[in-house]
């Protein structure tokens, strides 16, 4: 389990096209450069509809309109398409979902359905969530992932050990299913090139990516120019060599809870396991005990977490309750993380070898631990270049 970041592309926006877009303004009756959201929804009883979008401090309601008579109607506009949230306010005045993430975008939008049966309201008008839904269509991960997936985690936030042939078994299909995932990406990106949909899916995905295939793909958006997320596509061609597994990881320099700075280049170990979480993320914490057994069981093992909080405070309240035992640094922000990592979610990790390259990324602590076994058996492990 993963918490998402905010990304940037999540709530900046441009015009697709210009022509396009003037052309179809004038056709549909609304200014040029902007949207127009219209909802008809039979049986929905309430005050108000709200649009929900992720910025950087999160989830937030940015704007709302009455419902009357079962209709709403937004106005406004994007700089860049975006993914957003409708909820209303019902009669009893409780919060309720309405429509869960679609993308916002400069067009005539339009929702119909009925709310007792809101999985069939449907969206039209809207480009940019069409190629969304044919994305998302292709790139899902198959129900056997998520179960291998969750075998490691509710093992190991019970505190139980795995049989040794069952990781095995287990590593190589998520290896080939992340492999798989990983292609499937890459042909549906092809597919919808120049759609702020595949570019936003190329930033969420970087790290799969080689830094010749984004240099590549970025010609192919150049209509985009001067959107943020193809400004960020871009500077990810600097990050995207040294964040894959062969390579050296690039080396930081962080403060602990003391304000004493540590490098990376200094940290000790055979192998170095490089932890990014945060005090607010469950799963990240929920998983501190079975790092804390990997450590004691084997002393070749070093870990650094690393944490995007930005309540330092409550992240130095979560070290005194976790007593981890290792060195514990604060990165400046979750953008840092990502700019520097390409870290898009967290828990995330690198782990290490003794020359400081990446062996594997985003591994669970029974995985950490076969890693560790395999090589010391004599084996070489080599995770594979997706």
């Amino acid at each position: 389990m993963k918490i998402h970041l905010p990304q940037s592309q999540a709530k900046k926006v441009m015009v697709i096209s210009a022509v396009f877009s003037v052309m179809a303004a004038c056709q549909q009756g609304i200014p040029a450069g902007s949207y127009q959201l219209q909802g008809e929804i039979a049986g929905m009883k309430g005050d108000k509809v709200f649009i929900q979008t992720r910025t950087d401090s999160g989830l937030t309601f940015t704007d709302s309109a009455l419902l009357e008579q079962e209709h709403f109607t937004f106005r406004g506009s994007v700089d860049e398409p975006h993914s957003i949230t409708l909820f209303f306010r019902n009669s009893s005045g409780v919060m309720e979902p309405l429509y869960s993430s679609f993308y916002l975008e400069n067009a005539d939008i339009q929702l119909k359905g009925d709310i007792r049966n809101r999985r069939d309201i449907s969206i039209s008008g809207a480009r940019e969530e069409a190629i969304r839904k044919k994305i998302a269509a292709a790139t899902a991960y198959p129900p056997r992932y998520g179960h291998l997936r969750n075998q490691f985690y509710q093992a190991e936030i019970a505190g139980k050990e795995l049989p040794k042939d069952s990781i095995s078994g287990w590593r190589a299909e998520i290896v080939a299913l992340e492999s798989q995932h990983t292609r499937q990406i890459k042909t549906v990106v092809n597919e919808h090139m120049g759609s702020y949909v595949a570019l936003h899916t190329i930033l969420d995905n970087a790290g799969i990516f080689t830094a010749e295939e984004l240099k590549k793909m970025s010609a192919q958006f150049s209509q985009l120019q001067k959107s943020p997320s193809y400004q960020k596509l871009l500077s990810t061609l600097e990050v995207t060599s040294t964040a894959a597994v062969g390579q050296p990881l690039t080396g930081f320099t962080l403060p602990d809870s003391l304000g004493q700075s540590h490098t990376l280049s200094s940290m000790k170990g055979r192998w170095l396991l490089v932890e990014f979480w945060a005090s607010w993320c469950g799963p990240c914490r929920k998983s501190i005990p079975a790092l804390k057994a990997a450590v004691a069981q084997h002393n070749e093992l070093s870990i650094v977490g690393v944490s995007i909080d930005e309540d330092t405070l409550k992240w130095k309240q979560a070290l005194h309750q976790e007593q981890m035992p290792w060195i514990n640094l604060v990165a400046p922000s979750a953008d840092w993380a990502w700019k520097n990592y390409l870290i898009t979610a967290i828990p995330a990790n690198f782990l290490l070898d003794s020359k400081r390259n990446i062996v594997a990324k985003n591994i669970s602590p029974s995985e950490i631990v076969h890693i560790i076994e395999t090589s010391s058996n004599g084996h070489q492990h080599q995770e594979p270049h997706h």
